[in-house]
């Protein structure tokens, strides 16, 4: 997988950036976009791992291997202590692409306005390998 950076941002004292997803055996075409972003959700603050792929980069092993990238990104240039995600409680892949990745179910959250709770997965910075 190739990553690119598209734009950078300032959140308090840590740089954020969105990225574009291009694999490398196809580098003129973008497959997806992520990132890490400062959400809040209810009464809590998080630093946020996101990305969506087009439906053709399914079950390849991106999404685990983006998500990986983004928490190493996080805690080693960042300093983040904590990387969470949120995803749809009946979203079974995208639960077990953040598990894979070392991110682990905390609670249900109200993340989305007139939608049925989501699920914060989390993972704190000394659980990272």
């Amino acid at each position: 997988m190739g990553l690119y950076v598209l734009s950078d941002s300032m959140v308090g004292n840590s740089m954020f950036a969105d990225l574009a997803i291009v694999a490398k055996d196809y580098p003129g075409h973008t497959i997806g976009f992520g990132g890490l972003t400062v959400r809040s959700f209810e009464s809590i603050t998080v630093n946020n791992l996101g990305y969506r792929f087009e439906t053709e980069a399914w079950d390849r092993g991106y999404a685990t291997e983006f998500a990986r990238f983004l928490i190493a990104y996080g805690v080693s240039e960042l300093n983040l202590q904590e990387i969470s995600a949120t995803v749809r409680a009946h979203h079974l892949v995208s639960q077990n692409v953040l598990k894979k990745s070392g991110l682990r179910s905390v609670r249900e959250i109200h993340d989305v306005p007139d939608a049925a709770p989501g699920l914060l997965f989390s993972i704190q910075k000394e659980a990272w390998k």
